[in-house]
Parts: structure tokens; C-alpha cells; sequence
């Protein structure tokens, strides 16, 4: 049947099951995995957030500090924030991920 100049054709559906489109095979740039982990000493200092815990200070001076302690630093009595402010080891609650107000002053030192 011609419609507009146009002829039919025939048009065969593929089977169910069929392949339709050839999987992709690796990429010869492909990034090689390394079964053995980076040496190293893990000895350069680590950034941790901290704040002081509730019932030490005031709420509106309990903001999130940046702590770059190297393991030496660990067990001190005191530990010195990235603003330069000095505060009790023992009266700050370690935080896992950012939460709270951050201390503008460390978040902007170098």
C-alpha cells in the first residue's frame, strides 16, 4: 500500500531473547588495580573536627573546631584548634562528620 509516494515494509520483531546489543569488552586504558596497599607510616598529622561538650561552656561558644593532630599529639592535656585556641583534650566530644556551628576562625586560618 503506497501512502504519499511511500511503500510498506516488512518489519521483522527480534526473537525474545535475542542479542540486541553486543556487550562492550574491557578498554585497554583501563586502570589496574594493585593488590598490595601504599606503603607508608601514616605518620602526617590528621584533620579532626571537635567541640567542646555539652555542660563544659556556654552553647554559643561550643562551635566546631579543626584539630590537625599527628599521633604524638594524641594524649595531651591540651590541644591547640587551627584558630589557635587552646582547649582541654578532655572536655571536647570528637566529631565523626561536620555537624554544628563551625568556628569561622579555623575554617578560614591557612
Amino acid at each position: 500500500m503506497d501512502i504519499v509516494g511511500l511503500t510498506s515494509v516488512d518489519v521483522e520483531a527480534p526473537e525474545s531473547g535475542a542479542l540486541i546489543a553486543a556487550p562492550r569488552t574491557a578498554s585497554p586504558r583501563a586502570a589496574s588495580l594493585h593488590p598490595t596497599p601504599p606503603q607508608g607510616d601514616y605518620s602526617d598529622p590528621v584533620i579532626v573536627l571537635g567541640r567542646l561538650k555539652a555542660g563544659t561552656a556556654r552553647e554559643s561558644h561550643r562551635v566546631v573546631h579543626v584539630f590537625a593532630l599527628a599521633p604524638e599529639l594524641l594524649h595531651l592535656p591540651v590541644v591547640t584548634a587551627r584558630c589557635g585556641a587552646p582547649l582541654p583534650s578532655g572536655d571536647l566530644q570528637w566529631l565523626p562528620r561536620f555537624a554544628g556551628m563551625p568556628c569561622e576562625s579555623c575554617v578560614l586560618a591557612d
